[in-house]
């Protein structure tokens, strides 16, 4: 295939990208800024009120793209270099599943997380491991997360994510969903602020009684597939408790302009 064939098919897969972008911008709601600010008094006092309680919120804005990455299955490209481990692919969700056949084992939570640190910088190990970084957030008891880095951010829904699971005190394996090439699509924009993307979850009746906002973090979740490419837009991520059970539910609000994301399977805890 010669370069101009190639440049035609670039041009072609971007024009259709930036067409759906535009139109996704034109459909969606329009949402007053002025809003979280003329009523953050009432809405802090309605909170208190439903027993809902926030860390110290920023209000400072941010900036985030709207990202793509092509679909491909590059990791099962590469299974044939992880040693000590059995693996499978999955082409449909486009995860590795790993079984250790030698455990991890660990004292602690920071042993832990040194351990597996230090484990995925081998790529014998892990496939492309240098390009994750701890996620606290997203981690749990029993489960350790690393989210994949980008230039632009880190993409933090189960298509860029490296999750090991432990059981009596020992890793025993992991799945792990990866993105190459990923790029901004689009110019850099502004973003709401933490303090505004609480408010919009509840506004929109997102956070019930009794809860307690336990972090707030950006990152990037995937929107859809267009032409063969996953489009990526930037996304707070809001770890919410409830109070009484302890159950934590992670809400996503669309950084760029406050509208509510659907959760995915891997939302709750």
């Amino acid at each position: 295939m010669d370069f101009k064939k190639i440049e035609i098919i670039f041009l072609t897969v971007f024009l259709s990208i930036d067409i759906f972008l535009l139109f996704t911008i034109l459909q969606t709601p329009s949402l007053s800024t002025d809003a979280p600010n003329s009523t953050e008094n009432s809405i802090k006092t309605e909170m208190q009120a439903d027993n809902i309680t926030t860390p110290k919120l920023s209000t400072s804005y941010s900036n985030g793209y709207y990202l793509a990455s092509k679909v491909s299955d590059s990791l099962q490209s590469k299974m044939t270099e992880l040693a000590d481990q059995r693996v499978s692919y999955d082409k449909n969700t486009k995860i590795l599943s790993s079984s250790l056949n030698t455990s991890i084992t660990f004292s602690n939570h920071d042993d832990l997380v040194k351990k597996l640190t230090e484990f995925k910088k081998n790529s014998n190990n892990i496939l492309e491991g240098t390009d994750y970084v701890i996620s606290d957030a997203l981690s749990s008891t029993n489960e350790i997360v690393f989210a994949q880095k980008t230039k632009y951010g880190k993409l933090t829904d189960s298509t860029g994510l490296l999750h090991f699971y432990s059981r009596d005190s020992a890793i025993i394996g992991y799945t792990q969903s990866y993105q190459e090439n990923v790029v901004p699509v689009r110019e850099k924009q502004e973003t709401i602020s933490q303090s505004e993307a609480v408010n919009y979850l509840y506004m929109y009746s997102e956070l019930p009684n009794d809860s307690s906002i336990k972090w707030v973090i950006l990152g990037y979740t995937k929107m859809t597939e267009v032409k063969g490419n996953i489009i990526y837009l930037p996304t707070w991520l809001i770890g919410v408790e409830n109070k009484n059970t302890k159950n934590l539910q992670i809400k996503r609000v669309n950084a760029l302009n406050g509208a509510i994301i659907s959760n995915t399977a891997s939302d709750n805890s």
